[in-house]
């Protein structure tokens, strides 16, 4: 690869662009040829998509599953030649490029160490680049450079970058989602409301907390019992209970080894990292509306 100046590329790859969400079409890029002032006809294009290429968008969180995808078209007089495909990722501060494993790797930003991410390919008209596919798992603004380089020419490139911004998503946030899919359904609603409910028998036995129905409208009040029992008890206690320890009114509910009974545990495990640590009833003169009664954790 020919060497030129660093400050060249250095001021077209800092260009930022827009990160407006695309559908049906990953975002056109400007390109320009590396080392040269004149006017190319090769275009670039970068997307993120959590559909299979359906609607493109800006913006994911570190959990789901994505794909990037580039597309990098050629100068007319370049299709049918070898050339090499090259990745750049630019994220939190950090220069990156996908080396020929598919492996993301730090970049020193000297032209010289930028290697492709797949060389020797016979150029078509429209060549797709796998950026990324999979789950990222770390938060953070990736700002996506494609390039392309026929064998014996100059290397075109994106100057401007596709910015794409991947959230955190907290553990509460995942909590919930697991409490509407799957704990309201196949435990609230199956073991928790044939007594925690108005008129139960938990209610009947003096028990603090009573689940509020109809459930589908209730969702974040009963939510927020589990919370507070997480808070006041902690995980290990309401497991206990659910699978009749410490004395629980209802009995067993749950089995060690179900499926039900690990999803719980998963459930009340995120339900604690965003929850203050346990309240010290004892110290703090604090009282605890669950301790009198058996029916007082959740089952």
């Amino acid at each position: 690869m020919r060497t030129t100046t660093l400050g060249l590329i250095v001021s077209g790859l800092l260009l930022a662009a827009s990160a407006t969400a695309q559908i049906n079409a990953p975002s056109e890029l400007p390109a320009v040829r590396y080392a040269a002032n004149t006017v190319t006809t090769a275009s670039f294009a970068v997307g993120l998509t959590l559909d299979s290429g359906l609607t493109y968008t800006g913006t994911a969180q570190v959990s789901d599953k994505i794909s990037i995808i580039g597309k990098v078209r050629p100068e007319a007089a370049h299709v049918g030649q070898l050339g090499d495909l090259f990745v750049v990722d630019f994220v939190n501060g950090t220069w990156t490029m996908r080396n020929r494993d598919g492996i993301y790797v730090p970049w020193s930003f000297q032209i010289p160490d930028l290697v492709p991410y797949k060389e020797q390919v016979r150029l078509t008209t429209d060549n797709q680049v796998d950026v990324y596919t999979g789950s990222l798992g770390i938060s953070g603004s990736h700002r996506i450079y494609i390039g392309y380089k026929p064998q014996g020419g100059l290397l075109y490139y994106t100057p401007a970058p596709k910015l794409l911004t991947f959230t955190q998503v907290s553990a509460t946030d995942q909590a919930y989602s697991a409490f509407v899919s799957s704990i309201s359904p196949n435990i609230v609603q199956s073991r928790c409301v044939l007594c925690h409910v108005k008129g139960g028998a938990a209610e009947a036995a003096g028990a603090y907390h009573i689940f509020q129905i109809p459930l589908a409208t209730s969702l974040e009040t009963n939510f927020k019992i589990f919370q507070n029992l997480v808070s006041l008890r902690g995980v290990n206690y309401i497991l206990t209970k659910v699978s009749g320890g410490n004395s629980h009114g209802g009995g067993v509910q749950l089995t060690a080894n179900s499926v039900d009974y690990k999803e719980f545990q998963n459930f009340l495990t995120m339900v604690a990292q965003d929850q203050p640590a346990m309240a010290n009833t004892s110290s703090t003169g604090m009282s605890d509306p669950y301790e009198s009664n058996p029916y007082g954790y959740a089952y």
